[in-house]
């Protein structure tokens, strides 16, 4: 496995005997092979994101197989946060920022307007994101911020997000809704 501190065998599996553990490290007590020799992990974290190899050894003949582990987590329950208090009519205005915390790959973010996506046309419609990685877990939280010009037939117009992530589940932000004023003269 690359990395210093994670090389090393984790376990030996000789023919006609039971696998033994060969780790000392954080694997000691959480590795073991299946029937079929699959490398079983128990309590996988994303410290465990690492290129695990096997290698075969019979007669003089080496084998080598090696496969990298994408450990994943679905975010948080998504919100709204940083809310306008209204929006003017041909004022471009940060309606709001969309959070979606802890996630393992981060999280995509669309916005939606009545359920269809909004997309950044660089005028009427900004969007921005950030992804911060979390001190300590390595989970990463995504933050989207909307900033949008409002029409008058904006009105009672429901605004939301949704995460896309490789978990599956599509979640959804509750929906908001705005006043809509108009340019006082």
């Amino acid at each position: 496995s690359n990395g210093p501190s994670m090389s090393g065998d984790l376990l030996i599996k000789q023919k006609n005997e039971n696998a033994t553990v060969s780790a000392t490290n954080e694997y000691k007590h959480r590795v073991s092979m299946a029937a079929n020799f699959s490398l079983l992990l128990a309590d996988a974290k994303l410290t465990d994101q690492h290129t695990f190899t096997c290698l075969m050894v019979y007669g003089g003949d080496i084998k080598e197989y090696s496969f990298k582990l994408v450990v994943q987590k679905l975010p948080e329950p998504l919100f709204i946060t940083e809310k306008a208090e209204a929006l003017e009519i041909g004022k471009r205005t940060k309606l709001g920022t969309c959070v979606a915390k802890n996630g393992n790959p981060a999280a995509n973010i669309v916005w939606l307007k009545n359920n269809k996506t909004l997309s950044s046309d660089g005028n009427r419609i900004l969007i921005n994101e950030t992804v911060v990685k979390q001190p300590g877990s390595d989970l990463l939280t995504v933050a989207s911020t909307l900033q949008f010009s409002a029409e008058k037939d904006d009105t009672g117009a429901q605004f939301s997000c949704r995460a896309e992530h490789p978990q599956g589940r599509d979640l959804v932000s509750a929906p908001q809704t705005f006043t809509i004023t108009c340019k006082s003269h």
